[in-house]
């Protein structure tokens, strides 16, 4: 129970005010300490600071954002783009979503690594995990998949401050055709991707979803291209978040969706 003095107004007792830097901290049980600071780490894990929806690919070639289906060819300002590398063991089983036992995320592919805290990580660098060499997964392919994370824009927001962004994970087989667009674009038009408005399609003579890529039209206002660069820095910390924790998933997918919600795009 806490007590204050009357005199002072210093505050005395369980729920007093602790000063993180006074060393009299120290002073509490060590093996408390521990605990709680594992605890912290374990409820900021699951609590997500990112706000934006995440754009899904489906296997019947379809573009959905928040329940909603898109139009084909999806337009859109691709902002940013992260590499993604993901490692489960367990077979992929859609009644059991889980995040995968080791993960990657970074803005240069030869830098990529786990957290050094992550209990199940497979290697300290990705450039040197057996996992992610060419061979180690089915048949020639790799055990770790390797993604891009994209960060979009809707194409013609009133501004950038109201446009609605969202998130898209590229699968293996979309990265060359990625690849080429960005290169595509650079040379053509001197640009890069996020200032021009591109529109996402599939491609009509494969059986799955391979996305591919084309440019619709320059963005020439000075104004909004300066908006976009703010809202780009914005976003680089969001797009590599850590994986929702098992926890974190199962509850977002007990919790009904809100069919009222309509997508911008």
């Amino acid at each position: 129970m806490e007590e204050v003095n009357t005199e002072t107004g210093e505050v005395t007792g369980a729920l007093a005010p602790i000063d993180a830097g006074s060393k009299e901290v120290g002073a509490v049980d060590e093996d408390l300490l521990a605990q709680l600071a594992a605890d912290a780490k374990d409820v900021a894990a699951v609590e997500r600071t990112s706000l934006y929806p995440s754009l899904r690919i489906t296997q019947d070639k379809k573009f959905v954002l928040e329940g909603v289906n898109l139009k084909d060819p999806f337009r859109c300002i691709i902002l940013l783009a992260a590499f993604e590398n993901s490692y489960y063991k367990a077979a992929y089983d859609p009644d059991e979503i889980a995040p995968p036992d080791c993960f990657a995320l970074g803005y240069e592919e030869d830098l990529l690594a786990p957290p050094a805290d992550l209990a199940t990580k497979q290697a300290d660098a990705c450039a040197i995990c057996p996992l992610n060499e060419w061979g180690s997964g089915r048949g020639k392919g790799k055990a770790c998949s390797n993604h891009r994370k994209l960060a979009l824009l809707e194409p013609e927001p009133k501004s950038v401050k109201d446009g609605q962004v969202c998130f898209v994970r590229l699968a293996p087989t979309s990265l060359a055709n990625y690849a080429k667009y960005v290169k595509r674009v650079a040379a053509m038009h001197t640009m890069p991707p996020y200032a021009v408005v591109s529109r996402l399609s599939f491609d009509k003579d494969k059986g799955y979803p391979v996305v591919t890529f084309e440019t619709e039209k320059l963005i020439s206002d000075p104004t909004f291209l300066r908006g976009i660069m703010d809202l780009r820095e914005r976003i680089k910390p969001l797009l590599i978040e850590p994986p929702q924790s098992k926890a974190a998933v199962e509850e977002k997918e007990a919790k009904p969706e809100k069919k009222e919600k309509r997508a911008k795009y």
